[in-house]
């Protein structure tokens, strides 16, 4: 909000038409739908596993390029998918025994929550043409947290201020709103099949911290798994 009260003061455009408006309501009902089954997910995954699964999105995000966009995946790029759905399957399969093998709940929620977040990136494209990244992260951000209050606020039955203005919370809501600027105002200069892929290298991160911080188990698979999607993600940005 300060940012854009700044821009405004200043006189710099925050709007430049309206043909954007119902990409920007679009962007919203994804973004909350998504961070819906995210949290899910998260609650139900170990975070080496998650991270990585995550790593589908770039799948999603070429396939409704396809479909809404009209963009044709390279050769490259097809590999790059395949590379990605090959580690994502080394993540959702677990072993019962040797002769069976399970997917568990927590996996639909996040590929649930990755299909919607790939969805949504094509809406900030189109939102992207008419808004400025500022102001679009703020309001896709606002929808979030707004639902998330209601949630809190059911669930609680009151208002705690010390969940709400505590570090953690805050240096988080900070740490989101500079990443959602940066990958906003990447996606509004280049094509979501590129941005995306890109901003999915996190998944190496996620699964290293598992590791070393959780003491998460089987890191050999899940270690593999990590850097053939990663491949695949290289080969997509190509």
């Amino acid at each position: 909000l300060p940012l854009i009260i700044y821009k405004f003061l200043n006189h710099q455009m925050l709007l430049t038409n309206t043909s954007g408006i119902p990409y920007l309501f679009l962007g919203m009902l994804s973004s909350v739908a998504a961070y819906f089954f995210y949290v899910k997910a998260i609650a139900l995954n170990e975070l080496s596993v998650f991270g990585p699964l995550e790593n589908l999105r770039p799948f999603f995000v070429v396939i409704f390029s396809l479909l809404i966009l009209q963009q044709l995946p390279t050769l490259l790029q097809l590999t790059g998918i395949f590379l990605i759905v090959l580690g994502g399957i080394m993540i959702n399969l677990k072993r019962s025994n040797y002769k069976t093998r399970s997917i568990n709940k927590g996996i639909i929620y996040v590929i649930t929550a990755t299909t919607l977040f790939g969805l949504g990136s094509i809406f900030d494209k189109n939102a992207l043409k008419s808004f400025d990244p500022i102001v679009y992260a703020f309001f896709i951000l606002l929808s979030v947290t707004v639902f998330y209050g209601i949630v809190y606020v059911k669930k609680q039955k009151k208002f705690l201020a010390r969940d709400i203005f505590s570090v953690y919370p805050i240096a988080t809501g900070v740490l989101l709103m500079i990443g959602y600027i940066t990958i906003y105002s990447a996606i509004q200069l280049a094509t979501p099949n590129l941005v995306i892929p890109v901003q999915m290298t996190r998944a190496i991160y996620l699964a290293l911290l598992g590791f070393v911080f959780l003491k998460e188990k089987d890191y050999a698979k899940k270690t593999l798994a990590a850097f053939i999607m990663l491949i695949g993600v290289i080969l997509i940005t190509h």
